[in-house]
């Protein structure tokens, strides 16, 4: 009967160092995370879509506005495919003071081509990068450590994944915006935008049309499709 007994509490204290183990690890794990230094980019026209969110960005820009244009790569060549019919890259003419790319492609290769284009049109300090690709990103950078670029795609998943459990902490910021594409991200729009706007980094939600607006978070900033 002591024996049993015996046996009964070492099992009861093994269960609940296991149920325990968990919640300790987690707690240190956030407790660790709020701890973290999170940057952002303080160019003021960066900060004016955090600061006055509900932007509404169209592919045709003029002077004084931010025009946006999708690039994606065919054939090791990056084109501009907002544009009927599509045109090479190179080709292109932003008309506004400021771009913002949406970009669809990867390798150091298109990487080279698109900072080239950004240099010969004088917009390595009037554009921002969103791309799919954090790779693509990455490469990007080691072609100009000041350009302001997005997070890829699998940045945000990895940081919604964590967000769930309270640790998007963890995963440093340092970036010039979020580019969410709403079948994406659907159900997780508003609480993204939110938090990113906390750590005063704009996000951009397209491509979209206008009627499609009322039902995305008015903190947000919109690539309008035409």
């Amino acid at each position: 009967m002591l024996w049993d007994v015996s046996v009964n509490k070492k099992s009861l204290l093994i269960y609940s160092v296991a149920l325990c183990a968990p919640i300790l690890v987690w707690f240190v794990l956030w407790t660790l995370a709020q701890n973290s230094y999170h940057s952002h980019d303080p160019n003021p026209w960066i900060q004016g879509f955090v600061n006055n969110p509900g932007q509404k960005i169209s592919t045709h820009g003029d002077a004084n506005q931010t025009e946006w244009f999708h690039v994606a790569s065919e054939a090791g060549e990056l084109y501009v495919t907002s544009v009927t019919p599509k045109i090479l890259l190179k080709d292109y003419a932003p008309s506004a003071e400021h771009v913002i790319l949406l970009v669809e492609a990867q390798g150091p290769q298109l990487a080279s081509q698109l900072f080239h284009f950004l240099k010969e049109k004088s917009l390595l300090k009037r554009s921002l990068v969103l791309a799919v690709s954090d790779g693509f990103l990455k490469d990007l950078r080691y072609y100009d450590g000041e350009i302001a670029l997005g997070a890829g795609q699998a940045y945000i998943v990895r940081f919604r994944a964590l967000q769930t459990f309270g640790l998007e902490n963890f995963l440093s910021v340092q970036m010039s915006g979020i580019w969410l594409r709403p079948e994406i991200f659907k159900e997780s729009t508003k609480q993204l935008t939110d938090t990113f706007n906390k750590m005063k980094v704009p996000v951009f939600i397209g491509p979209v049309k206008e009627a499609q607006l009322s039902d995305l978070p008015s903190n947000a900033n919109y690539l309008i499709e035409n």
